[in-house]
């Protein structure tokens, strides 16, 4: 058979699996623009991982000079689950300088469920930078669980997130129900109150990275160094207080796809109507910071 002839018989036979590729994931929906390129990244995270950003720090917001008050004028532009009542600028309490957020939560704010989504417990807020795969990124921010939080039973149902990364599908009619790669609960285990830093993507390497006790009415400063990844090259690495949490670099895959994850945080609780933790209860979060080094996010900066 001529060279020619076999050129051609394969160009036949690959056309097919050609025209029936995979479009592109379709582009965010109105109510979350994208930040993303409309194309995932070529860079292989093998070849390292990109400074994110232009600046040493990339957002910030401290709750100082929010005009108004009105926790809409801050830089987070992500609102799920409360009302107006659930989201308040306070100068009682505070991690560092005058003002800090406060979030409040009933059992009567929930999210949108459906056939396969149970209606959840939630009030959160949260920011898209748009960091994408093979992009490292540092985050931190101060946290404080009041004295007059209510704990759920040990043993009893239910759970406490109070900040995640989650995923985007970017299709407004299907909304992704995906675990969150990387997530912060508080709660009782063992006896031991504290917070549980879970890590990775289900049936692939889900697990607790840190477990760590916390003292109600204590502000903490955590800080997060994060490679995204879809591969076994993603990382993180903990901090809380100054020390690390992690003991070295947790790594593994911490992407669903490539489109950006997003950060939130507030309190995310279970099923309505099945949850036994569902009270009411308060968080406040102060100092966040999204930028290129521990030192640019670090919470307490006169250190």
């Amino acid at each position: 058979m001529s060279r020619e002839l076999s050129i051609l018989l394969a160009l036949i036979i690959l056309l097919p699996g050609c025209m029936d590729a995979d479009p592109p994931p379709p582009i965010d929906d109105s109510e979350d623009p994208p930040d993303d390129p409309v194309e995932p990244p070529s860079l292989p995270c093998a070849d390292g991982f990109n400074v994110f950003g232009d600046d040493s720090v990339i957002a910030y917001e401290g709750f100082e000079n929010v005009e108004n008050d009105d926790p809409q004028n801050t830089i987070f532009k992500r609102w799920e689950g409360g009302h107006n009542d659930s989201y308040h600028i306070v100068n009682d309490t505070v991690a560092y300088g005058e003002k800090a957020f406060r979030i409040d939560i009933t059992p009567n704010e929930t999210t949108q469920g459906g056939a396969d989504r149970p209606v959840k417990n939630r009030v959160e807020f949260g920011i898209a930078p748009g960091h994408m795969e093979c992009d490292a990124v540092w985050y931190g921010w101060s946290f404080m669980i009041p004295l007059d939080f209510i704990d759920k039973p040990e043993n009893g149902t239910g759970f406490n997130v109070i900040a995640q990364w989650h995923d985007q599908s970017g299709d407004p009619d299907n909304r992704s129900i995906l675990n969150p790669p990387i997530s912060i609960l508080y709660g009782t285990q063992n006896g031991v109150t504290g917070i549980g830093l879970k890590y990775g993507l289900n049936d692939v390497n889900r697990h607790f990275m840190a477990e760590v006790p916390i003292e109600k009415g204590v502000w903490y400063d955590i800080i997060f160094h994060i490679g995204w990844s879809q591969d076994w090259d993603g990382f993180t690495e903990v901090w809380l207080n100054d020390e690390m949490i992690t003991n070295g670099t947790v790594e593994g895959p911490n992407m669903h796809h490539w489109r950006a994850h997003y950060w939130k945080a507030g309190l995310y609780r279970g099923e309505v109507g099945q949850d036994s933790a569902l009270t009411n209860n308060s968080i406040f979060y102060d100092e966040f910071r999204i930028g290129q080094s521990y030192d640019a996010v670090n919470p307490n900066q006169s250190n």
